[in-house]
């Protein structure tokens, strides 16, 4: 009975080394079937957040240099309303609503491929794209912070006020690096758009900086200054991008022309285009920021700003 005995946990010792690697095997698969792991929106993104921290004055004498190539990061673009209203005890409440479409290329109809409207039904995606809500809701709120900043210190107009329902429009995700891949930073877009105004702002990534915008305002409006008018602009551009300083000269009866475009420019001039610069200096190097507007009595008024 020994030498039988012997021979069955023998038996049985083959069969666990050829079945039961199979069967862990098996057992891992549906492991991970039951648990599945969802790539967030984020993982994309790791690889260029990991790079050098730079700051938003480096960034922007990088960008000025033309050195830097563009990768398009996709993505989607985001629609929805910007809600910032007051709640019956007289609090600042903010409510943001998405709406869940992306913008993508497809052939229709045998056709040259259009861009067309893709509609995200909320089953395996859902994870994903509540991930990239919870992005753009972070953004849409600090990007709000920054522009009522700028604001109050005489960085930009006086644009909506303290409660107001914006429509937005968020994407564009780049990421800028040098030829030799050492130096990368990713940067995105984003509109809000309230009778009478409409910004776009180009935004770095990393520190939530605006780093350029385009404000349009409709043919009923003004820009509205405050009292003492765009004589902050300079200062407060310098101070928010962490320059050493700004040109001396900056604040010309010209640059405040294009600043404020003043009623009587368009009844004497007519529709215009005015092009000038404020040069700052950052690290010992000089660094001009192109500003510019384009103003019409039959259409909107833009101000261009780098």
């Amino acid at each position: 009975m020994g030498k039988y005995a012997a021979m069955l946990v023998a038996l049985l010792l083959v069969a666990a080394a050829f079945f039961l690697p199979v069967r862990l095997s098996r057992w891992q698969d549906e492991q991970l079937l039951d648990d599945p792991h969802v790539t967030s929106y984020d993982k994309e993104r790791e690889g260029f957040a990991e790079s050098t921290q730079l700051s938003a004055a480096e960034k922007l004498l990088l960008l000025r240099s033309g050195t830097l190539t563009q990768v398009d990061l996709g993505g989607e673009t985001v629609q929805g309303l910007y809600v910032v209203s007051r709640n019956a005890r007289g609090e600042i409440e903010r409510r943001i609503e998405h709406i869940a479409e992306f913008s993508s290329a497809a052939a229709i109809d045998g056709k040259a491929k259009e861009e067309v409207t893709v509609r995200y039904e909320l089953e395996a995606d859902e994870q994903e794209i509540r991930s990239a809500q919870e992005v753009w809701d972070q953004r849409l709120n600090a990007v709000w912070s920054e522009l009522g900043g700028l604001q109050s210190l005489g960085g930009l107009p006086e644009l909506w006020g303290a409660e107001v329902e914006l429509e937005y429009t968020g994407g564009g995700e780049v990421v800028y690096m040098d030829p030799d891949g050492g130096v990368r930073f990713p940067v995105f877009s984003l509109s809000l758009s309230g009778h009478p105004y409409s910004i776009s702002l180009t935004l770095d990534e990393q520190s939530g900086r605006i780093l350029s915008f385009v404000l349009t305002w409709a043919r009923d409006a003004q820009l509205n200054w405050g009292g003492r008018g765009p004589d902050r602009f300079g200062g407060v551009w310098r101070d928010y991008w962490g320059l050493d300083s700004v040109s001396s000269t900056w604040y010309s009866d010209y640059i405040r022309e294009i600043l404020s475009c003043p009623e009587e420019s368009l009844r004497s001039n007519g529709d215009y285009n005015a092009n000038g610069q404020v040069v700052f200096a950052y690290d010992g190097q000089s660094l001009p920021i192109s500003l510019s507007n384009w103003v019409s009595s039959s259409r909107n008024g833009a101000l261009f700003w780098n």
